[in-house]
C-alpha cells in the first residue's frame, strides 16, 4: 500500500516582479558553475574563495527534522532513512551538520560567501509515484551566506545582503514551479547542540524557507507551492554547501563532495562538501 499524493490540475509558470509580493519566477537555464549567472530577475557572481582548513563532521551526525542519525546511515540503508517530520510547508522542517570548527585552528581572519542546496528526487518505481503519476522533485537552495573564521580560528555563519532563496518543485501531477523570494535572512545558521559546546548543527531551516515564498507566490505558483509538504515516496536526496570543506569524524576522510542545481532558477550549480543517500517522505 502506498500513500496517494494529492491530484493537481497542469499549471503554467508565470513570471511576477518582485514588488509584487517579494519573490519571482524563473524559467531561463542555469548557467556553468563558477560563471556569472544572468537572466530573468538574477544577476549573481559567484565567490569562489575556499576558506582553508575545514569542519569536521561531528560523530559523523545529520539532522532531518528533529531526528538526528548517521552519515553511515545516510549512505547505507538502500530502504530509506525516515520518515522524518514534515512541516506546515515543507516535506522536512530542516537538515542540518553536526559540525566542529576543529580544522579551522590554524586558519584564522578568513571568510567567503558560501551558498547551500537540498535536493530530494523521487527514485523511479518508488511506492509512492501511483499510475498516472510523475517521480516528484524538491529542490532550495540559499545563494547567500557569509561563513567566517575569527581570529582565534572559530567558526561562523552570518547572513548576507540581498541573499535569496529559491524553490523548484515537481509534483506527481502537473507542471513544476519555481518561485524565488528576496528575504533569505536566517535559513542557515549555527544551533547549539544539547549537552555539549564543542559542535553545533549548520542548520537549513527548510519550514521558514517555504512558509516565505508560498506567502509571497501568488496564482497556481502558490497552490503548487503549499502540496510540497506532501510529497510521498521514496527519495534520493542530496544536501551540499560550498566554500568550505567538511571531513568525517576521522578528521581525514573528505565528505564526498556533492551537486545540486536547483533547475529554471538561472542559478549556477552549488558544489561542495555534502552528502547524499535515500530518504522515506511520508511513506513506512
Amino acid at each position: 500500500m502506498f500513500k496517494r499524493k494529492n491530484i493537481l490540475v497542469a499549471v503554467a509558470v508565470s513570471m511576477f516582479l518582485a514588488a509584487c509580493g517579494g519573490g519571482s519566477d524563473d524559467g531561463a537555464a542555469p548557467a556553468a558553475a563558477g560563471a556569472q549567472a544572468t537572466g530573468g530577475n538574477n544577476t549573481q557572481v559567484l565567490d569562489t574563495t575556499t576558506l582553508r582548513g575545514f569542519l569536521r563532521l561531528t560523530a559523523n551526525q545529520l539532522q532531518f527534522s528533529d531526528t538526528v542519525i548517521t552519515n553511515e546511515q545516510l549512505q547505507t540503508l538502500t530502504a530509506g532513512v525516515g520518515p522524518f517530520a514534515t512541516g506546515a510547508a515543507a516535506p522536512l522542517t530542516k537538515f542540518g551538520f553536526r559540525i566542529s570548527g576543529v580544522g579551522m585552528d590554524g586558519a584564522a581572519n578568513q571568510s567567503a560567501t558560501g551558498r547551500m542546496a537540498i535536493e530530494l528526487a523521487e527514485r523511479a518505481g518508488s511506492a509512492g509515484i501511483a499510475a498516472g503519476q510523475q517521480a516528484e522533485q524538491f529542490q532550495v537552495m540559499i545563494d547567500k551566506v557569509t561563513l567566517t573564521a575569527n581570529a582565534a580560528g572559530a567558526f561562523s555563519v552570518a547572513d548576507a545582503t540581498g541573499a535569496k532563496a529559491y524553490v523548484r518543485y515537481q509534483p506527481a501531477t502537473g507542471t513544476a514551479v519555481n518561485f524565488t523570494v528576496d528575504n533569505a535572512a536566517g535559513l542557515l545558521s549555527l544551533a547549539p547542540v544539547i549537552g555539549e559546546t564543542t559542535s553545533s548543527m549548520l542548520t537549513f531551516d527548510l519550514e521558514p524557507a517555504m512558509s516565505r515564498d508560498i506567502a509571497a507566490a501568488t496564482g497556481t505558483t502558490k497552490t503548487t507551492l503549499q502540496t510540497a509538504k506532501d510529497i510521498s515516496g521514496l527519495f534520493d536526496m542530496k544536501a551540499t554547501i560550498s566554500n568550505v570543506a567538511i571531513r568525517a569524524n576521522d578528521e581525514t576522510t573528505v565528505l564526498t563532495g556533492q551537486s545540486v542545481t536547483v533547475a529554471g532558477s538561472n542559478q549556477a550549480a552549488v558544489t561542495g562538501a555534502g552528502v547524499a543517500g535515500a530518504v522515506k517522505v511520508n511513506i513506512e
